[in-house]
């Protein structure tokens, strides 16, 4: 009886697994949608911008000093609108970062899990959440900043901080940090724990 409950529920999380994963596939196609559309008004941005120019500077003859204020304020106000329009592009793609809870490194553009400290491509140490500490409940004793649950070092000072149980295994761990025992996925280059670099 208690084999067909846990069957039960694992069908149940595989299931809810899904549905999750199926609307953060939506939602990434709408948003991709959007970024589609917003790069194709861009194009026909910077197209306006090279025949407003080509035509004005065909008209002015040979002289630069010809090119009238005018034209000159009608192409920035052009530029202000290619501005907007990958602003625009940018902030779509952040919201892809969120939907997919991941950050990217400042350091070399990779994602990397919301919650790890360093980059596992750079290693580059990055900011960790507040939110993620403060789930956890976790601090640094010697600086108080928050900590993830599995956090082996502290983000802010750098000092080791104990851990009360031992880290949860990864998703599809490939190998483990010499230098603190954590659990990687196989293509990690640096620990996300103590920012160790992989052999």
């Amino acid at each position: 009886m208690a084999f067909f409950e846990d069957l039960g529920k694992k069908i149940s999380q595989g299931s809810q697994d899904v549905i999750k994963k199926t609307n953060e596939m939506a939602a990434i196609a709408r948003v991709n949608s959007r970024i589609s559309a917003e790069e194709k008004e861009l194009v026909q941005k910077y197209q306006q911008i090279g025949q407003r120019f080509y035509s004005e500077a065909t008209q002015a003859g040979d002289s630069a000093e010809n090119i009238t204020i005018e034209l000159y304020q009608a192409l920035m106000e052009m530029c202000q609108g290619v501005s907007d329009s990958l602003r625009n592009i940018e902030s779509c793609k952040e919201e892809i970062v969120a939907i997919r809870n991941v950050k990217r490194c400042t350091n070399c553009g990779a994602e990397c899990p919301n919650d790890a400290p360093f980059c596992s491509a750079c290693g580059h140490a990055l900011p960790i959440p507040a939110a993620a500490g403060a789930a956890a409940g976790r601090t640094c004793p010697n600086c108080n900043k928050a900590l993830s649950a599995d956090a082996i070092f502290c983000t802010g000072c750098g000092q080791q901080v104990p851990v009360d149980e031992a880290p949860q295994a990864e998703e599809a761990a490939g190998k483990f940090c010499s230098g603190c025992g954590k659990a990687l996925p196989a293509n990690a280059g640096f620990c996300t724990g103590c920012g160790n670099k992989m052999q």
